[in-house]
């Protein structure tokens, strides 16, 4: 009983960090149009405030993900919750477009600490794929219901721009559980082998393939939900119709993460990551193709259904080859690099080549990482003590 009450509180402690360092994400669509009209910049001005933020989380997670066994977890995101309470809050407050991506990349400093201790802490669980489907799918509820709070309390504190001060008070309130994180990421209901020490270093092939991968599909992804409200006003949406179908896309990814909570690994991780492979291509074409309302909606809640589904599994193989937690942070990382390169790539890709380019590109991109899975998968099989996930 001891050893599950140790684990809930790891849970709820890692659920709370890892919304942190998702919450900016999930709003990135409401928060680049609130940039457009307050500080009155263009698409490329206002990429690069998202672009900063994101880029700042996967790099710092890597670099906390490096000082694994000498900083507790505790510690790594205690930093984490100081640093991006003091960027959020500058935020808030600036005028600058210039200072704002200052405030933005101090906030993501500490956004990738808490992604870093939050991916760590469960990397060891003898069942990883659930318990990373387990802390997504609180942090799609928490982050959703962020979405939907925006226009609510729009109106009732009478306020125009209300997208940093929600970032704000998102980080405040889930810091109040970061202190239950563990010193290091060997507790809970873990694996009899667990480890301290990671597996391999940062450039070996087996990181470096699985980063990629996890890289290539996330990025599709991501670029189609940083063009969400451009491509709900090519459906012929209005602004309220796109808010509300992306607070819908958001709320029902949850059923993604459940999934993959409820299958786990009992089929091996390779089939479940072909299917969810096949769902983002099939959205992404259907949104970039058809530009109809119901098109729209569709293709961008399967968008989202089919990541969540996925990044459980990208964690879980990362656990598996790294029980240590430093190649899950990393990867954890990588999946939110997107949130950076989306922006750019997607507006590139649709301002030169139209929407419907999208589709191709992802097509080809995404049956190419799944090779990349192919790979990190027969690895793990190969270097099985014992029995493995097929």
């Amino acid at each position: 009983m001891a050893s599950y009450t140790l684990e809930g509180r790891i849970l709820a402690a890692s659920t709370a960090a890892y919304c942190i360092a998702n919450i900016a994400w999930w709003l990135q669509p409401p928060l680049i149009h609130e940039v457009i009209v307050r500080y009155d910049v263009g698409e490329a001005a206002v990429g690069l405030v998202a672009s900063v933020e994101m880029t700042v989380i996967a790099v710092s997670a890597a670099l906390f993900g490096k000082l694994l066994g000498r900083l507790s977890l505790r510690r790594i995101a205690s930093i984490g919750v100081a640093v991006s309470l003091s960027g959020a809050a500058w935020s808030i407050t600036l005028q600058n477009y210039d200072l704002l991506l200052v405030s933005r990349l101090i906030t993501g400093f500490g956004e990738g600490a808490m992604l870093a201790a939050a991916s760590a802490s469960l990397a060891n669980f003898r069942d990883p794929d659930r318990a990373y489907g387990i802390i997504n799918i609180a942090a799609i509820l928490f982050c959703s219901a962020a979405v939907f709070s925006l226009p609510v309390t729009a109106g009732y504190f009478n306020v125009e721009h209300n997208v940093f001060p929600t970032i704000f008070a998102g980080i405040a309130v889930l810091s109040l559980l970061i202190p239950m994180l563990p010193g290091s990421p060997a507790r809970g209901q873990l694996r009899s082998s667990g480890t301290t020490s990671p597996a391999h270093g940062l450039l070996s092939p087996k990181l470096l393939i699985l980063v990629t991968a996890v890289f290539v599909v996330s990025l599709g992804a991501g670029a189609m939900w940083s063009f969400y409200y451009l491509l709900g006003d090519m459906a012929g949406l209005s602004e309220d119709q796109v808010h509300n179908a992306v607070g819908t896309a958001a709320l029902v990814s949850v059923f993604g993460a459940l999934l993959a909570t409820l299958v786990g690994a009992r089929f091996g991780r390779l089939l479940p990551v072909t299917l969810g492979i096949i769902v983002l291509i099939v959205a992404i074409n259907t949104m970039s193709h058809w530009h109809h309302p119901l098109a729209f909606r569709l293709g961008a809640a399967l968008n989202v259904v089919g990541m969540y589904f996925l990044v459980p599994y990208f964690l879980g193989y990362a656990a598996d080859q790294d029980p240590s937690g430093r190649d899950a942070a990393v990867t954890a990382g990588a999946f939110l690099l997107t949130g950076a390169a989306g922006p750019y790539f997607g507006g590139y890709v649709i301002e030169n080549f139209g929407a419907g380019s999208m589709g191709w590109i992802v097509l080809v991109a995404n049956t190419s990482a799944w090779y990349l899975f192919l790979i990190v998968n027969r690895s793990l099989k190969q270097n099985a003590p014992g029995p493995a996930h097929p």
